[in-house]
């Protein structure tokens, strides 16, 4: 925890490991070799829980989990608003809070729907992990709220704990 500094209003332990993570905080960088965007604010306890329990993260080593929670953005995009197109570069991944999300692509001009998305589920993670261009777009289907990994910073953490990579 040397790197970083934070403000706590309350913290919780979890069961499943030694540490305290605190909910209703904001983390500050000291570290200037550490990406400088964002600092995440996780505004209610439930963030957190809610994070905890995705499959991306229960699957994360603890030893690196705070550092990616620490690169989450929090987005939100009205019905019908696109999140990514299709062809262009992967740069984030996305974990959806709230709200559904069709994948869809464009072949033959026409528009199929590939897969429809909801509470938990993550999307547009080969783009962090390859950095191809995008095979299908993402649009929402209702308003929603999701959790923005950038690549950036998904190779930073991955660059001191190269074990993510796995």
């Amino acid at each position: 925890w040397k790197t970083y500094r934070a403000q706590v209003t309350h913290s919780a332990s979890l069961s499943d490991m030694s540490n305290t993570f605190s909910h209703d905080l904001k983390f500050v960088r000291k570290d200037a070799s550490a990406p400088k965007e964002p600092q995440v604010q996780l505004g209610h306890g439930s963030d957190l829980e809610f994070l905890m329990q995705t499959p991306i993260f229960e699957s994360t080593p603890s030893h690196t989990l705070l550092h990616l929670i620490n690169c989450l953005r929090r987005r939100t995009y009205p019905q019908e608003a696109h999140v990514y197109e299709q062809g262009e570069t992967g740069k984030s991944l996305f974990i959806i809070q709230e709200g559904v999300c069709a994948i869809k692509v464009h072949k033959d001009n026409q528009t199929h729907q590939v897969s429809r998305l909801k509470h938990g589920d993550v999307f547009g993670e080969l783009g962090v992990l390859t950095g191809e261009e995008r095979s299908e777009f993402a649009v929402a289907e209702t308003d929603m709220t999701v959790w923005e990994l950038r690549q950036a910073d998904f190779d930073q953490v991955a660059l001191k704990h190269p074990d993510l990579r796995i």
